[in-house]
């Protein structure tokens, strides 16, 4: 299989695309659990998901794109769950920029 393109996805997005699919047939075992996955951890609509993601890096442009989709889906509470979000990507920010982004998802 050769990958033409790769974009990062919410899991908002992950839902859509998956009741989308069951319209059009029978959902094999890992897009079932895909499908139980998002019904429980979907925040909002896709559309939503991506305006906040989009207001994240925004608010600080150090942070890529999927690391603020990852940030809005998980919606974190504290420092230290949005510290480790940045771990990936070592990306470095102070206390304060860490809340404004709070903030944004809370």
């Amino acid at each position: 299989m050769k990958i033409v393109s790769s974009n990062p996805v919410s899991v908002a997005e992950a839902k859509e695309l998956i009741n989308k699919r069951m319209k059009d047939g029978e959902l094999n075992y890992e897009q079932t659990l895909a499908s139980e996955h998002s019904e429980k951890f979907a925040n909002g609509t896709s559309k939503s998901v991506m305006k906040k993601a989009t207001e994240v890096v925004k608010k600080n442009e150090k942070i890529p794109l999927e690391t603020a989709i990852k940030i809005v889906d998980i919606a974190p509470k504290t420092l230290s769950t949005l510290k480790s979000l940045m771990l990936k990507d070592k990306v470095e920010l102070t206390d304060d920029e860490l809340s404004e982004i709070l903030k944004l998802v809370g």
